[in-house]
């Protein structure tokens, strides 16, 4: 855009420091060229426009007015334009403080209302140009549209912290799949030593196997979750959903986690003062 801007510069710059307006080209000897000129800026794809440093429109094209839906150049002149348009009036002020400080801007950025109160995503630049004590009387500008680039910038950029987010929460995953595999397994380890150098009544000796086998469970769960997961990324996740009994989950974890706390001189109980013997939910037990 800024390409266009710079080669319209001289050919709005003679002609338009009388105030570009179709009448007045049309008065021009050159008025082939002038034709051509016209028939340039009024067809171009890009938004161009004159206005006072007020704000009040002397021009726009038929890009502008598409761009900000109005049916003809007098129903947008109704609007101070751009003032009249910026979602952040504040923008209008840092573009005007660059651009009478510089003499021109370029590739400013903003967030445009249209006529119907839509908001779009513009790029634009401008000139200032002055009168013959060096006063600034007007601007001229461009407007391109840059809301489907916009839009799909913002897009990328929410898929891009969605993906981190998905990142960081399979790390967390498999650092406690981590845990969960090894200390089933120091479990096995341990009550398996215990089995092999101590002599134990038959009571522990059953209490110790069972813990064993509990551990052994425990760890076939790990892993079935590590394969659940797997699927999960591939969508293809299966959901068995039934009845489950509330209590028989909490009483097997209960369980499986006794004799580990045991060994460890941990007090580990749980007290349930519900009085009915099942306490049944909708779902899926493994997850």
């Amino acid at each position: 855009m800024a390409m266009i801007f710079n080669s319209l510069k001289k050919i709005l710059s003679k002609p338009l420091g009388e105030i570009f307006s179709v009448s007045r080209i049309l008065k021009n000897r050159n008025w082939e060229n002038n034709s051509l000129y016209l028939d340039l800026v009024k067809n171009s794809l890009v938004g161009l426009y004159q206005t006072t440093p007020e704000g009040q429109i002397i021009y726009a094209n038929r890009a502008i007015l598409k761009m900000l839906k109005y049916d003809s150049l007098e129903d947008l002149v109704k609007t101070k334009l751009p003032k009249g348009c910026y979602v952040d009036n504040n923008k209008r002020e840092v573009f005007k403080k660059i651009l009478e400080e510089k003499g021109e801007i370029i590739n400013f950025q903003s967030e445009w209302y249209t006529k119907d109160g839509d908001i779009i995503y513009v790029k634009e630049g401008a000139r200032v140009v002055r009168d013959v004590n060096g006063k600034i009387f007007r601007y001229d500008g461009y407007i391109d549209n840059i809301t489907d680039f916009k839009l799909t910038q913002m897009s990328l950029i929410k898929a891009t912290q969605e993906a981190e987010e998905a990142s960081k929460l399979k790390s967390s995953f498999l650092t406690n799949m981590s845990h969960e595999i090894r200390t089933p397994m120091n479990s096995i380890l341990g009550f398996s030593e215990i089995l092999e150098d101590s002599v134990l009544s038959k009571e522990d000796h059953l209490r110790y196997i069972d813990a064993i086998q509990q551990s052994s469970i425990r760890m076939l769960n790990t892993i079935d979750e590590l394969i659940q997961m797997s699927k999960l990324d591939a969508d293809c996740l299966d959901i068995y959903i039934e009845d489950v009994n509330v209590k028989n989950v909490i009483e097997d974890m209960y369980v499986l986690y006794k004799p580990e706390a045991d060994a460890k001189g941990i007090e580990f109980s749980y007290k349930n003062n519900h009085k009915a013997k099942e306490i049944i939910i909708f779902s899926d037990k493994e997850k």
